[in-house]
């Protein structure tokens, strides 16, 4: 079982995190690009896209934690995907937006570069000419991490632009934000792109 599968049976209060600064500017943004179609790639609790979907048509919501989306269901979510991010089940430019809140931070160990080149790959893939990503990853030193936040990739400026090589940034900013374990502390490299 995954580290986040058995976090959300052990955490039920989960579910109960308030959204992110980050989701309110997204939304903003995905307004002003005529965004229609979202996907909120690893969803986890589903907080971002109840969110979303009070002013959006259509977001869908994708996990690889079945406990994680059954804790959206319960809390009124819809269209949820169970699915690796590694390798998306959704045709090729299916959406207009794609919200990656706190993903690609999760890959560990001496994979986690092909892992992280294979999500942006599939971002890249499934996104819209001229689609919109929000990108959020862990901010702080790759070596020695936070022993506040264990099991996590802390990502350098340069790793984070590295990974969105392919993109075109319109905004970026480096802050603190509301975690999806409801940490206030959660200080996070944030970015929004366009796919070129």
């Amino acid at each position: 079982m995954s580290r986040w599968q058995q976090f959300f049976i052990d955490e039920p209060e989960l579910a109960l995190v308030e959204c992110s600064k980050c989701s309110k500017r997204a939304t903003e943004l995905f307004r002003k690009h005529n965004c229609k179609t979202i996907l909120d790639l690893a969803c986890g609790a589903g907080r971002e896209s109840r969110f979303f979907s009070t002013s959006f048509p259509f977001v869908v919501s994708s996990d690889y934690s079945i406990s994680g989306l059954r804790m959206a269901s319960a809390k009124g979510n819809t269209n949820l995907i169970c699915s690796d991010a590694r390798k998306l089940p959704f045709p090729n430019k299916s959406f207009d937006a794609v919200y990656c809140y706190g993903l690609l931070h999760e890959f560990i160990g001496n994979n986690a570069p092909e892992n992280v080149r294979l999500v942006m790959s599939e971002i890249g893939r499934i996104l819209k000419n001229n689609g919109l990503l929000i990108l959020t990853v862990l901010c702080g030193d790759p070596v020695n991490g936070d022993p506040e936040i264990p099991n996590v990739q802390f990502f350098s400026d340069e790793m984070y632009f590295d990974a969105t090589t392919g993109f075109e940034c319109l905004e970026y900013f480096e802050y603190d934000d509301i975690s999806c374990t409801g940490n206030p502390y959660y200080h996070i490299h944030y970015g929004a792109f366009v796919k070129s």
